[in-house]
């Protein structure tokens, strides 16, 4: 609706359309619930025993280090964003994501990730919406 000129969202490439989706699905469906502290699925994981919290942030970074660190950086790639080297919605999903790795877990595991999560960040429209958003801080 807003973007007019498909620069954000070219949803008539069906390459950019289908990594859209494939990245829509995975962040809020797995990357997601690494830093969760109220999403479903940790209920779910957690036992009530001493020690689980640990347990669940240590099974949490172990799946950022092995599985979901290592599928962003091949979908990065040697490129500057995400779906290449123009800022898309894509990146607006990862983004959301990176920071909250960085913010709720301060895993810095993958410098292909860091200088791109550096270049999301210098973004004004990136530093304004953390602003105004209440949850930022979480």
């Amino acid at each position: 609706m807003f973007d007019k000129e498909g620069k954000l969202a070219p949803m008539n490439q069906p390459d950019f359309a289908a990594l859209l989706y494939q990245l829509a699905f995975y962040c809020s469906g797995t990357v997601d619930n690494l830093t969760a502290t109220s999403s479903p699925i940790q209920p779910v994981m957690s036992v009530k025993n001493p020690g689980d919290d640990e347990k669940v942030l240590e099974v949490n970074h172990r799946a950022w280090i092995e599985q979901c660190g290592p599928l962003l950086v091949s979908n990065l790639g040697s490129s500057k964003y995400i779906a290449g080297d123009s800022f898309t919605a894509v990146d607006v999903i990862v983004g959301v994501n990176m920071h909250y790795i960085h913010r709720k877990r301060s895993w810095h595991d993958f410098p292909v990730l860091e200088a791109y999560f550096e270049r999301l960040k210098e973004r004004t429209a990136f530093q304004e919406a953390f602003e105004v958003l209440p949850f930022s801080s979480l």
